[in-house]
């Protein structure tokens, strides 16, 4: 049976992140939620492709893990599982590497899908007082990683005042954060796949013919293929 797949959609989605990003007035959220977008398309493409890869390669080679990484990935699709699981347990499956949980690179990525959660799902933004006075904020914990990552101004989490986190996201430095996270998140993956062929397939599929480049400009890093 062949197996036929459309083109990567991954890049054209980190296409529209890097146009959001880079535009003379960008929109953080709408950078945001596309690159979680395009976070979310690789990791079902890679799913995919692995089937594909399986159905049509001569029987000789090994394909022990990917069969594997194939029925837990089904699983995790039926069960509606997080796009964070996707990303740990498919790659521990697919590459016998795994997430350092005490890296940057890790809670960035954490990060990146809590806030496109956050936004999707938003809920009121509430500030309540307790028996002693102090205020307790709906989203403190938000606000914190924001401020960490320089997304937001820093505000006062002591301040009686709501504090409307979503309209003090500083829209250039959070879509061009948000492109570089799902970048970055996309080629340490596509990085951590060792085993050919199946890495070149999985290579040209993803980015096309040509390599996966890193593409450096004001600090945006991006991936790009050649047509």
């Amino acid at each position: 049976m062949q197996h036929m797949i459309s083109r990567s959609q991954t890049n054209y989605l980190l296409n529209i992140v890097e146009k959001e990003a880079s535009s003379d007035s960008p929109e953080a959220v709408i950078a945001i939620i596309f690159a979680v977008c395009a976070l979310e398309t690789f990791i079902n493409e890679v799913h995919e492709f692995v089937k594909s890869s399986v159905e049509n390669w001569s029987k000789a080679v090994d394909f022990e893990n990917e069969y594997l990484f194939i029925e837990v990935m089904d699983d995790l699709e039926w069960s509606r599982a997080s796009l964070l699981k996707k990303y740990v347990v498919g790659k521990r499956l697919l590459t016998l590497a795994h997430y350092d949980k005490g890296k940057k690179s890790y809670a960035d990525m954490v990060t990146l899908i809590d806030l496109r959660n956050a936004i999707i799902h938003l809920k009121p933004i509430t500030m309540k007082m307790d028996d002693e006075g102090i205020p307790k904020h709906s989203h403190k914990d938000l606000l914190k990683k924001l401020m960490s990552n320089n997304l937001i101004k820093r505000v006062d989490l002591e301040s009686k005042e709501l504090i409307n986190w979503i309209a003090l996201l500083q829209d250039g430095i959070a879509a061009t954060w948000a492109l570089d996270i799902a970048c970055r998140t996309i080629e340490e993956f596509l990085g951590s796949i060792k085993k050919e062929p199946f890495k070149t397939f999985i290579n040209m599929v993803i980015t096309g013919p040509a390599k996966v480049k890193l593409h450096n400009s004001k600090d945006v890093v991006r991936l790009d293929a050649e047509d």
